[in-house]
């Protein structure tokens, strides 16, 4: 199946996805999500995470929904 994007993109899409997931329903810190989701650098996720979300992973976090089980809002 072709995505219309580079593995690359699939991986950190895909890694983010993740992200999202672990920032709405953990209390592990960034850095430990960060290297949990496969990011090898804070600062290659940091930038990753807000170029896709258009929010910082702890502003992420700070507005999550009050039904962090919102599949929808963790959507790439």
């Amino acid at each position: 199946m072709h995505t219309g994007h580079s593995f690359v993109t699939f991986l950190n899409k895909t890694r983010i996805e993740s992200a999202c997931h672990y920032l709405l329903t953990s209390n592990l810190s960034i850095k430990d999500i960060a290297y949990s989701c496969g990011f090898d650098s804070i600062s290659h996720f940091n930038r990753t995470f807000k170029r896709l979300k258009d929010k910082s992973p702890s502003r992420f976090r700070k507005i999550k929904p009050q039904e962090s089980s919102s599949p929808t809002y963790c959507s790439l």
